[in-house]
This record gives structure tokens, C-alpha cells and sequence, in this order.
């Protein structure tokens, strides 16, 4: 793709001014109409006036590339025939390529723009609905069926509100195609182009970028790289692997997780992250650790080394370990067997180990079923880390004593 922009570029020299007018034509009058006011059809506009020019000046015979007379034919339900070995390979990595547009643009529509105001959609309802219709699209030989942001965003800002609209649209098109078929033997592709390139704009969206730039340095990357990949390579190569960096960096979110030392807020029983204002209150001899991610396979080694390298660097040794687990949302078998291991060694060496606030109920069976609770012990589950410092630290400790 990136050889083709380049030879395209070589060629402005030998423009054939008439098409280059028409679609700059159709795109001016797209931008301005919409400028105007949104119900104002701008593209269906300067495609009417495109062809008028095409039809009165005879721009067909003066290189204006046109589409041609429309082909209808109704539907017919069949089965796709199966694809030859040779082709099945790039046929499938064009598929996920397909599905990932789809579902993403689906996800991005549905967050966006709620059917409910102040309600989220059920996304899986949602995903229900456009695989079934694609799979109804594949058997008549149509287009895979997705939510299209720029198409459902200017749907929105023409005062569409519910289906009708959509159901409306697709009736104009269905009639265009039965009455008026070859009328778009004057349409030019030139047109057409300038229509692509307006609602390109309309998603190239520069204010969401600068503030993804001054929020997120790391994402603002990560849709360069999308955009570098999909610009250099094939369609289908770069769309997947930029969903394959996106998975990526998801991963290692995953795999190298926040994990921070807490102390307790002075004159509450709450136990937050120290700040730059406030150090918080320490209990001599506890510490309140809380890793902010799932515990499995992929970061059980990296979480329990910081939970040592956090014990290692008290300036007092360290009597009781409080697992802060409200972050952790699943938990592995693996990651249970490391943190079991971990926790059998500091017990070893003296260091008592308990766990609180694991508040999500599939963490809470999931720990039971690993064997996790009975490596802890139900007794050192607590609902709180306060809880677990009264009943369990040093002071409960001297005055049991006592």
C-alpha cells in the first residue's frame, strides 16, 4: 500500500483535471452542507450535481471514470462454495480481519451511542445480532453486517432516534435500485471518492487524538503504530497485526501489573496508596500489600517477587503480610500454586499471611477451589484491611500476650 501511495504521488503531474474537479467538488459541497446544518443531504447533493456535469458536459468521453449502470438482481439464499486449499490460508486471515473491524466498530457504536441515554447496550446482544446477520449476508452474497461510527454518528446528528431511520435508509435503496438503476451510469467515480475522503475526516479525528497525546503517551503510540502498520502493509496484514499490538499491550498490562505498598489514611480506618501530601500511617512490623490485576500464569512470579522485594526493604522486619485484594478479579490455578508457595515460605520465616477485601465472587471461588483459602486459612480471610491489622498484627499480638 505504501508502494502505491508513492507511485500515486509520482504521478500528479499527468492529473486529469476533470475528475480531480468533480470530487473535490462533491467533497466541498459535503463539508459546507454539513457545516450548514446536518439534515441537509450534502453527498447526496454533489453526487446529483456530479452527474448532472457527467450528463450535460459529456465528461464520460473526457477520461471521467463513471460506475455504470447498476446491476440488480434479487437475492438468493446459497450456500458459499468452499474455497480451493490454496486460497483458504489468506481467505481465513482475511475473515479475522473482517470479524475484529466488525466487532470493534460494533463496540465503539454501542459505548458511543447508547440506545438509552444514561444506559449502557448489552454488547453481547449487540455481537448476537451482527453475527447473525452476517452469516444471513454470507448466504446471499452481501456484505459482512457491522455498526458503522460514521454512518450511525451522522444518522444521530440528522435527528435519527431509533431503527426507522436505518429501515428508512435501506428503502431509498431498495427503490433507487428498482426505479432508477441506471441513473448511476452518470455517477463518477471520482465522486464518489470525494464522499470517502469527507467521511475519512470524520473519523480521522485530531481533537480525539491530541487528547489521547496529553493523557495516555503510551496509547497515542500505540495508534501510530496501528496507523504506520496499516498504511505500510496490505489492508488485511496491518489491520491485524495492529489488533495483535493492541492484544499485545493489553498482555502486558496483564502480566506486569501496578502493585503498591498501602498505608493507612491518619484518622480513618482506610488504607490507600501513600501520596505526594500525605505518607499515611505505617503499623510497625505489617505490611499491606495490593496488586492491582488478575492473579494467573502470566504475572504470579512477577507479583510475588515484589511482594518479597517490598518485604526485603521494611526497615523493620516485617511480623504480618496483609494481601490487599480487591484489584484481583481472577484467579488461575497457577498463580494460586505460586502464591501458595510464597506464602508456605514466609510463614517459614516467621511471617504471618492474610488476605482481605477479595469483594469479586468468581476470585472468591476460584481461590477456594485452587486452594488458595486453605493455603491462607479461612481464618486470615477478612473483609477489610483494618480487620485483618487489629486481629492479626503485632499489637493484637503483645496483648494477647499480656
Amino acid at each position: 500500500m505504501l508502494v502505491r501511495l508513492v507511485h500515486t504521488l509520482g504521478q500528479v503531474g499527468h492529473t486529469n483535471p476533470y475528475p480531480l474537479g468533480l470530487g473535490a467538488g462533491v467533497l466541498i459541497v459535503t463539508i459546507g452542507t454539513a457545516r450548514i446544518s446536518s439534515r441537509v443531504p450534502g453527498a447526496l447533493i454533489g453526487l446529483v450535481g456530479a452527474g448532472l456535469a457527467v450528463a450535460f458536459f459529456h465528461l464520460g468521453a473526457r477520461g471521467v471514470s463513471l460506475l455504470g449502470t447498476l446491476s440488480v438482481r434479487l437475492p438468493g439464499l446459497a450456500l458459499p462454495a468452499l474455497p480451493a486449499m490454496s486460497e483458504l490460508g489468506g481467505m481465513i486471515q482475511l475473515a479475522l480481519v473482517v470479524a475484529m473491524v466488525c466487532i470493534m466498530q460494533t463496540s465503539a457504536v454501542a459505548s458511543t451511542f447508547p440506545s438509552d441515554e444514561g444506559k449502557p447496550d448489552d454488547i453481547s446482544r449487540n455481537f448476537v445480532g451482527v453475527g447473525l446477520g452476517s452469516i444471513l449476508a454470507g448466504v446471499i452474497g452481501a456484505f459482512a453486517v457491522d455498526a458503522s461510527p460514521p454512518s450511525t454518528a451522522i444518522v444521530k446528528e440528522s435527528g435519527g432516534r431509533s431503527q426507522s431511520a436505518s429501515l428508512t435508509a435501506a428503502a431509498l435503496m431498495v427503490a433507487l435500485a428498482a426505479l432508477a438503476a441506471g441513473l448511476t451510469a452518470y455517477v463518477p467515480h471520482a465522486a464518489l471518492s470525494g464522499v470517502l475522503v469527507y467521511i475519512a475526516l470524520r473519523i480521522f479525528r485530531v481533537d480525539e487524538m491530541i487528547r489521547i497525546y496529553r493523557r495516555s503517551r503510551l496509547e497515542i503510540l500505540l495508534v501510530a503504530a496501528s496507523a504506520g502498520l496499516v498504511i505500510a502493509l496490505p489492508i488485511e496484514t496491518g489491520m491485524l497485526l495492529a489488533i495483535v499490538l493492541s492484544f499485545v499491550h493489553s498482555l502486558y498490562v496483564i502480566a506486569r501489573p501496578y502493585c503498591v505498598e498501602l498505608a493507612r489514611v491518619p484518622g480513618s480506618t482506610v488504607w490507600w496508596p501513600p501520596t505526594a501530601s500525605t505518607e499515611g500511617e505505617h503499623e510497625a512490623g505489617v505490611l499491606v500489600f495490593a496488586p492491582s490485576a488478575p492473579l494467573n500464569f502470566t504475572n504470579a512470579e512477577h507479583i510475588c517477587g515484589k511482594i518479597m522485594s517490598a518485604i526485603a526493604a521494611q526497615s523493620a522486619p516485617v511480623r504480618l503480610l496483609v494481601i490487599e485484594a480487591n484489584g484481583i478479579i481472577d484467579i488461575d490455578y497457577t498463580g494460586s500454586q505460586t502464591l501458595s508457595r510464597v506464602i508456605t515460605n514466609l510463614r517459614a520465616r516467621n511471617i504471618d499471611v492474610a488476605i482481605a477485601r477479595l469483594s469479586d465472587g468468581r476470585a472468591q471461588a476460584q481461590a477456594r477451589r485452587t486452594g488458595l483459602i486453605d493455603a491462607i486459612g479461612v481464618e486470615r480471610v477478612f473483609m477489610s484491611v483494618e480487620e485483618a491489622v487489629q486481629k492479626l498484627g503485632p499489637r493484637a499480638q503483645n496483648r494477647v500476650r499480656v
